[in-house]
């Protein structure tokens, strides 16, 4: 027997149903760190503007830099991965630190405030981040994260400590700003053009930025941008080669509900399914579900080429887009008639009733309006279940 709800079951469902619809604990971890990235930008691109308007002594440049990382973090901590939730606490940390720096020089202990929710928000819903990495850090890339952070510590140790014989450094800002400028070799304003070295020493410690900086990060660059190029070529061309070996498949080009559908029902029959789409998102989802996808546009004719359509046994066009549909009815057909020994079947999804006539002369072999033939199956089921009832027999 079915158990119906009670009266105390029924408040529990609402509950949770409200739960549902509240926002995760996650989300809100985000959008506060998201938010507070956002008012960093906000605040040093203000200060590069107009310098007067801050006092303190952090350059508007690492408040801009500061805030973009800060908002990609959110995106990370929305997305629960788990290394965005390490990298937040830490960084949370480190202005714990700086906050009670400030407490000590009379800010108040108000300053603390702030850090130390984020701090408890991020422990005690450590579990909600569970999203880990498909990839871990290479060894290439662990060597070129150490060799940046040895090659910014020269640079920003070595000009502090020679601070006496260079111009306009004062303090770590300063050190930390020249640096910067020195080994991304953006150049000086008017206001740092006087930040040079007045040393034979200095001189010849700022050539030895130079020869560091330019050799470190680009094998720091080669190491990181080398592999991911790699996987990259390396995964295109299996799957190349793997379209190419592909015969007697059906070519499903975009996908949407009524590809869904027809996919499901190929897998069940044991036909192997190449599924087109240019959406980026849409084809790693197809992927994490483990179909052969090919991220391209299902309407051009190169597309079709490289789906190995030749040796396929129907081409499927399932866009939610009449006009797709028929670009891609038009390029298949011309394939079909211009390659000798290929008969693939011919496909395409319509939804308007007065386009079918028009695919259907394009000379395809078969045009399928999914919407007409549902609304048309439940009239009849409706007729046919009605005639039944009435003419049952009534009850004595």
């Amino acid at each position: 027997m079915t158990k119906l709800p009670t009266a105390q079951t029924a408040p529990n469902n609402t509950r949770q149903q409200r739960r549902r619809r509240l926002p995760r604990a996650s989300t809100w971890i985000a959008l506060v760190i998201g938010l507070n990235g956002l008012l960093l930008l906000i605040l040093g691109f203000v200060q590069m503007v107009g310098p007067e308007t801050l006092s303190d002594n952090v350059p508007g440049m690492f408040r801009m830099l500061f805030g973009v990382f800060q908002i990609l973090l959110a995106k990370g901590l929305l997305e629960r991965r788990r290394r965005a939730w390490a990298i937040a606490l830490l960084l949370q940390a480190a202005d714990l630190a700086s906050s009670v720096h400030h407490v000590f020089q009379g800010y108040g202990i108000a300053v603390l405030v702030p850090t130390l929710l984020v701090i408890a928000a991020l422990l005690a819903f450590h579990r909600r981040f569970s999203v880990r990495a498909a990839r871990r850090l290479s060894y290439g890339h662990v060597v070129a994260v150490i060799a940046v952070g040895l090659a910014l510590v020269y640079g920003i140790v070595g000009t502090y400590l020679m601070r006496d014989q260079f111009n306009g450094i004062d303090g770590w800002s300063d050190a930390v700003y020249f640096t910067l400028m020195t080994y991304t070799t953006l150049g000086y304003d008017d206001a740092v053009a006087e930040t040079v070295p007045i040393s034979s020493d200095a001189r010849w410690f700022v050539v030895t930025m130079f020869l560091i900086g330019m050799t470190l990060f680009l094998t720091a660059l080669t190491a990181v941008l080398g592999p991911i190029v790699e996987g990259r070529l390396k995964g295109v061309m299996n799957l190349v080669k793997r379209f190419q070996r592909l015969r007697d498949h059906v070519v499903v080009c975009g996908y949407s509900g009524v590809a869904a559908s027809i996919i499901a029902e190929l897998r069940e029959r044991r036909v192997s399914v190449v599924i087109v789409d240019d959406r980026e998102k849409v084809v790693q989802q197809l992927h994490g579900k483990g179909h052969d996808v090919l991220e391209a546009d299902p309407t051009l004719r190169e597309t079709l080429v490289e789906a190995n359509v030749v040796t396929a046994r129907a081409v499927i066009a399932a866009c939610d887009s009449d006009s797709m549909n028929t670009l891609v009815a038009v390029n298949a057909k011309y394939l079909r008639d211009t390659t000798p020994q290929v008969q693939f079947a011919i496909l395409v999804r319509v939804e308007d009733e007065e386009t079918v006539d028009t695919v259907r002369r394009l000379g395809v072999d078969k045009v399928i309006s999914p919407s007409t033939l549902g609304g048309r199956l439940l009239a009849q089921q409706a007729v046919e279940l009605t005639e039944s009832r009435s003419h049952m027999p009534a009850d004595g």
